[in-house]
C-alpha cells in the first residue's frame, strides 16, 4: 500500500509518504519514481523517497518516507507498477486526512495521517489541539486518550503546515472490522467524511 501526503503549501516542496508491505515474501524495489501529475518529464525523480533499485523490504513493514528534493505538486509516486497521487491541499480545509486502510501487526504502524495547515492569522498550540481531538467512526465519536509527553512541534505558526501520525488506540478504540465512514476533528476543524475499507494484514487470505 502506498500513500502520499498532500503538499502543505504552494510551489516546489519536498515530499512525505508511507509504504506498507504485508507480503507474502519480500518486496524488491524495481522502481520508485516521483513525477509531477502535469507530466513534465524533466522534473521526474528516480530512486525517490530513499528507495533505491534492488532494495529489499521484508514483510510486514510500515515505512514513513521523506524526499528532500523539491518537486512541483501534485505528484504521482510509482513503485513496481503500483501508483498513487496526492492532491493539492484544499484551501478551504485546515485538516486533510490520509487514511491508511492496510493495518499491519506492527506496534508503530500508523492507521492514518493528518495534514494540517494554519491559514489563520494566529499561532495554533498543537498539543492542546491534539489532546482535545476526536476520531469519528460511523458517526460515533472517540476522544483522544492518554496525552502523555508531547515531543513534537509545539506551535503551528500562520502559513505553516505539519503532519501528525495516529493509531486507533490513541482514541481508545480498535480498527473497524468492516468499511466505515471516518472523520477527524481538532478544534473547529474537521476533515471531510470518507468511507474507508479497512483490511487487517493478519486476516488477508
Amino acid at each position: 500500500m502506498l500513500a502520499l501526503v498532500p503538499p502543505l503549501g504552494a510551489g516546489m516542496q519536498g515530499s512525505r509518504a508511507v509504504l506498507k508491505w504485508a507480503g507474502p515474501g519480500p518486496l524488491v524495489i524495481e522502481e520508485s519514481r516521483l513525477s509531477p501529475v502535469s507530466g513534465d518529464p524533466h522534473s521526474a525523480l528516480d530512486d525517490a523517497l530513499g528507495l533505491a533499485r534492488g532494495m529489499r523490504i521484508d514483510a510486514p513493514t510500515s515505512l514513513s518516507l521523506a524526499e528532500l528534493h523539491r518537486l512541483p505538486h501534485p505528484l504521482r509516486w510509482q513503485v513496481n507498477g503500483l501508483s498513487v497521487e496526492n492532491c493539492p491541499f484544499d484551501p478551504g480545509q485546515a485538516l486533510q486526512a490520509v487514511w491508511l486502510p492496510l493495518v499491519l501487526p506492527i506496534e508503530d504502524d500508523p492507521h492514518f495521517l493528518i495534514a494540517m495547515a494554519n491559514s489563520g492569522p494566529d499561532p495554533v498550540r498543537l498539543p492542546e489541539l491534539v489532546y482535545e481531538s476526536t476520531l469519528t467512526v460511523d458517526a460515533r465519536p472517540f476522544a483522544f486518550v492518554d496525552p502523555g509527553h508531547w515531543d513534537g512541534k509545539a506551535v503551528l505558526h500562520p502559513g505553516a503546515g505539519t503532519m501528525l501520525r495516529f493509531r486507533f488506540g490513541d482514541f481508545g478504540t480498535s480498527v473497524p472490522v468492516a468499511p466505515a465512514t471516518m472523520a477527524f476533528t481538532a478544534g473547529d476543524w474537521t476533515t471531510r467524511p470518507t468511507r474507508v475499507a479497512w483490511r487487517r494484514a493478519d486476516q488477508l487470505g
